[in-house]
């Protein structure tokens, strides 16, 4: 026990879960685990067949989400890092070819096609699905207005064109100021 004390937080994260703290909630049945370090190989095997699920892989290691998590953080595991990113981008394939399979099929597949769908939208957006969303500046019950500050003399103007630019934003202005009181009178 004293032992176990002495080890660093990184070096706890490495091998396999702790107890839990008093008084906390665990889901893990509370059976002494024998603690083994997590190595590339180890977790290569585990990796298999998951489709990159961080839980999936924990409990395959028997440690914590976040074991798994701080160890693809390492900088030394770039090639597990790649092998996580293959097995995701397998889930995403499977997806895309359930869904060309209803569309070819025809039949009704909708729960498939819907699920195929719903998780192109969200781990492929890279591959172009989901729905794009595009902010405009204008029209609209309550177009977003903005207004900016630029010194004229950080356009590099010639001084005519710069004159003619001040003329026109203090007739601008001027015809604003006309309109907001007109405006309040009426």
């Amino acid at each position: 026990m004293a032992q176990r004390e002495r080890l660093t937080r990184r070096e706890r994260l490495l091998y396999l879960p702790q107890t839990p703290s008093p008084g906390s909630i665990s889901q893990r049945p509370k059976t002494k685990c024998a603690r083994v370090p997590v190595t590339k190989a180890r977790f290569l095997k585990a990796l298999r067949g998951t489709f990159g699920v961080r839980g999936r892989i924990a409990h395959r290691l028997q440690c914590r989400r976040e074991t798994v998590i701080h160890l693809l953080q390492r900088p030394d595991w770039e090639d597990v890092r790649q092998a996580v990113k293959q097995e995701e981008e397998f889930v995403l394939d499977t997806a895309e070819s359930t869904l060309f399979y209803c569309m070819k099929q025809r039949d009704d597949l909708k729960i498939a096609s819907a699920n195929a769908k719903w998780l192109l939208g969200r781990k492929a957006i890279k591959r172009g699905y989901g729905e794009k969303q595009r902010v405009t500046l204008e029209g609209g019950k309550r177009p977003i207005r903005t207004e900016a500050t630029i010194p004229i003399t950080a356009l590099d103007l010639p001084l005519e064109l710069r004159r003619q630019l001040l003329e026109a934003m203090n007739k601008y202005e001027a015809d604003q100021r006309k309109q907001a009181v007109t405006g309040k009178e009426s």
